[in-house]
Formats: structure tokens, C-alpha cells, sequence
């Protein structure tokens, strides 16, 4: 349960500060296990360091980054610069095909050729294995961040929940899941409720493994991150209007998830502050991005290809435009998968950077935890937080009216994994890695009353309602 307290605290914390909670001594450069060099001989891995890259969102940050693309991952590079930097990086090699649909880097001719969703994915499975057993035969002494995106995603945490079983999840481990087809919002959740659709998608090699259990994953730091535009970690749809809901994901995966749009998740550091919350069981945090709309995202990069200018403005005049033809689904408590729970924060301070943890980690409260340790390189000052009173339903017995209870408010953060990096001023209200509580948009419902328009096609300004 220590250890379960420590990974918890790490959730709101900068990077650094995360190696110094988990014990894990941050020295001046990352040395590389001898046994890794063996998985990049076999295959298993390759070497994806970046010396001259230039982009970093942990200057000074010694690590080792451990990366498993997505399906035919062309954004890779550009997606990735910010979190691997100049550190040593190793790239986990497998099929990223969807046969009979996508060849990927399976190289074979055809489609039709290529290994099937779930045969690809258990390669990456099977090769993040590996490189959780070599770092816990070995560990390597810093800070070790393992991140997924799509299909890798999907095999990363499928990957960390069978080293968690087996207990070689080494020391100082932090995993960061980029859009997670099985997350509390996902594809994944959405395929598993309809009818017979889990079993058409198994003929072409597409298991129907709903939403990821994160109390699977126990005390191992893990991280979601989820952008409301990309519909494999957010899927919309409305019953009642299936081909809007199809063409916003169409225009959600071209232009967030593929990358070819002005906002997807290499720019996440532009997105403004996320909402955070937290999984009830185990120890993962989701933390969610609010994009434009899809359909003001891909008029927005039609302008690019023609190269039209627009501004700003343009882009929040198309968003709220297409938002009142169809209102995308934000994710929050009510509507996840799993159950998750806002986050009470207490500040936590150190003489080298400041981080944010949940109240009931920092003041010792709680359930069913033994007392908390704390790590001499991290003195806790911590103002023990009132809980809000329960609200219990109010019914009136002459109207019938209930008042049903309010959902936890959310921490929103800057940060685009909502951690904070310790080289960034604290005071400075500008820094990214500054957390700031705030209360989130509470959105009115879905006009279903809104019937599908029979021409979805993207303009800039939609004159009807569907």
C-alpha cells in the first residue's frame, strides 16, 4: 500500500518529481541496461533517439522513453518529439496492420496478406514484455516512460497489465496512454454494447474487449490522455442520428486522430488546460483535452491544403456553429465506462518544483491505507481538506420530483500529460506544468430532436439543422 501511495501522489506531479516519489534517483544521464541491447539485437526494439531533436516537454530530464506506435504510424515523429526529446528512446517494433484492411509495417503486398488487429497487437503485447522483464531484471536507475498510441496504446496496456500479474513492473515506471481505443470513452466500450457487431468485427481478427479495467493495472502509475475530437479514445454516437454521428467520427479520425488537422495530439501542448480525473480502482488518471469540433477541424484544413488564412476566431466561429448541429459528447464521470471520480487537490510543496496530489493521498485519509511515507527528498505540506457533505437524493412525494446528486468536480491542469515539469516557475501563471483547480463546462444536452441532414459534407458555416 506504500507504494500504491507513492504512484497516487506522482499522478499530479511533475516528472522529476515523480522520480524522486518513486524512489527513483534522478542522476545526469540515463544509462542504458546491458540486457536492452539484446532486445534491439533480436528485433524486439530499435533505437529511436533524437540527439538534435529540438522539441522537449521535460528539458533537463533524465529518462528512458519506451515508445509503441500506432497502427501505420506516419505521425509518429511529430506526435512523440515532445515527450522523447533528446532522451534515449527505443521503439517497440511490430506488425501496426489491421488485415485484411491496413498492411501497416507488416510488409506484406496486400492487405488482405497482412496480420489481423489482434495478431499485430499481441506482437507489441509480447515486445513490451520483454521490456518490462529486462528493466526489472536490471533497472536502469531513472525514470522510465512508457507510451502507447492507438493500437499501441491498446497493446501497452494490455502489455502493463500482464507485467503487473507477473510483478516485473520495474521501479520508477510511468505509463502514458495516448488514445486508448478500450478507454472509459472509447471505440472499444461502444463496440462491446451494440448487437452482433462484436461478432462481425471477430471474422476480420478484432476482439471486442470492451473497456479497460484500470484496478488491472494496480499501484503502476498510468496516465490517458483523450482529446473529445479523436473518436477512438472519445466515440460519439447518437441513436437517432447514426449517419451524423458516422460522419463526425469520420471527420473526428482524419483530422485529430490521423493527424492531419490543425489540433491532434502533437499539439496537445496548445489545447489549453485538461480535465483531469481519476479511476476508483487502481491508480490512472484521464486527462482530457477539448479539441474544436470535427467538422470545424476538417474546414480548417481544407483552408490549409487550398492555403486560405483564417484565424483564431474563424476556427471558434466554425466550431460553434457545427457544435449546434450536433453537440459533441465531452467525456466525464456520468458517461464513462468505468467508474471515475473527480479529483480535491492540496498543494504540495518542495524547494524544487510544486506538484498537486488528491486530498485523500496527501492528508492520509485514504480507505484502507496505512500510513503514508513520505520520501525525504519530498517534504509534504498539506492543509487537511473538508469533504463536501454527501447530497442525498430530495424526493417530493406530492410532485415526484427528485434531485439527483451532484458529480465531483474535475482538476483542470495545463499540463499535457497533467504533470507538472520541474524546471517551470510555479508562480508563473502562464508555465504549463501549473495546476489549476477550476470548474468544469457543463455542457446542456444533445438536441435529439435534430434529425440527419442527407448531405454531410463540410463547410465552414451549416445553414440546417439535421
Amino acid at each position: 500500500m506504500a507504494r500504491s501511495l507513492t504512484s497516487m501522489s506522482t499522478l499530479g506531479a511533475g516528472m522529476a518529481a515523480t522520480a524522486a516519489l518513486l524512489a527513483v534517483p534522478v542522476t545526469a544521464s540515463a544509462a542504458v541496461p546491458p540486457n536492452i541491447q539484446g532486445l534491439i539485437d533480436s528485433g524486439v526494439i530499435s533505437d529511436g533517439t533524437r540527439p538534435d531533436n529540438t522539441q522537449d516537454w521535460y528539458p533537463g530530464l533524465p529518462a528512458i522513453v519506451i515508445i509503441t506506435p500506432g497502427t501505420d504510424d506516419t505521425s509518429l515523429l511529430d506526435r512523440t518529439a515532445g515527450l522523447s526529446g533528446t532522451r534515449t528512446t527505443y521503439v517497440v517494433q511490430y506488425p501496426e496492420s489491421v488485415g485484411p484492411i491496413i498492411s501497416g509495417k507488416s510488409g506484406a503486398l496486400l492487405p488482405f496478406f497482412a496480420p489481423s488487429y489482434d495478431k499485430s497487437k499481441e506482437k507489441a503485447v509480447q515486445g513490451n514484455l520483454a521490456v518490462f522483464r529486462a528493466l526489472n531484471d536490471n533497472p536502469p536507475g531513472v525514470l522510465v516512460i512508457f507510451n502507447g498510441y492507438s493500437q499501441g496504446a491498446d497493446a501497452l496496456g494490455n502489455a502493463v497489465e500482464e507485467a503487473y500479474a507477473e510483478g516485473v513492473i520495474p521501479p520508477g515506471v510511468l505509463v502514458v496512454l495516448m488514445s486508448d481505443p478500450r478507454g472509459p470513452w472509447g471505440v472499444k466500450q461502444w463496440v462491446a454494447s451494440q448487437p452482433l457487431l462484436p461478432e462481425l468485427l471477430g471474422v476480420i481478427g478484432v476482439k471486442s474487449d470492451g473497456a479497460r479495467d484500470p484496478g488491472a493495472t494496480g499501484d503502476t502509475a498510468v496516465t490517458s490522455v483523450i482529446l473529445t475530437g479523436d473518436p477512438v479514445a472519445n466515440w460519439q454516437w447518437q441513436p437517432l442520428r447514426p449517419i451524423s454521428s458516422l460522419a463526425v467520427n469520420a471527420a473526428g479520425f482524419l483530422t485529430v486522430h490521423s493527424g492531419r488537422g490543425p489540433q491532434h495530439y502533437g499539439t496537445i501542448t496548445s489545447l489549453g488546460p485538461s480535465t483531469t480525473y481519476l479511476s476508483d480502482d487502481g491508480a490512472t488518471m484521464y486527462s482530457v483535452f477539448k479539441t474544436a469540433h470535427p467538422f470545424a477541424l476538417a474546414t480548417a484544413a481544407l483552408y490549409d491544403s487550398l492555403g486560405i488564412e483564417y484565424t483564431a476566431d474563424d476556427l471558434a466561429e466554425w466550431d460553434a456553429a457545427w457544435q449546434k448541429f450536433y453537440k459533441i459528447s465531452e467525456p466525464t464521470p456520468g458517461n464513462a465506462a468505468v467508474p471515475i471520480h473527480g479529483l480535491s487537490t492540496v498543494p504540495v510543496s518542495s524547494s524544487s518544483y510544486s506538484v498537486t496530489m488528491p486530498s485523500e493521498v496527501a492528508t492520509g485519509q485514504e480507505p484502507a491505507a496505512a500510513t503514508p511515507t513520505v520520501l525525504p527528498e519530498v517534504p509534504v505540506t498539506a492543509t487537511p481538506v473538508e469533504p463536501a457533505p454527501d447530497t442525498t437524493a430530495i424526493s417530493d412525494s406530492e410532485n415526484n420530483v427528485t434531485e439527483p446528486e451532484p458529480e465531483p468536480s474535475p482538476v483542470v491542469t495545463n499540463d499535457p500529460l497533467a504533470v507538472s515539469d520541474s524546471d517551470v516557475d510555479s508562480s508563473n501563471p502562464e508555465s504549463p506544468g501549473q495546476v489549476t483547480p477550476e470548474t468544469p463546462d457543463t455542457s446542456d444536452a444533445d438536441d435529439s430532436s435534430a434529425t440527419d441532414a442527407t448531405d454531410s459534407s463540410v463547410s465552414s458555416e451549416p445553414t440546417a439543422q439535421e
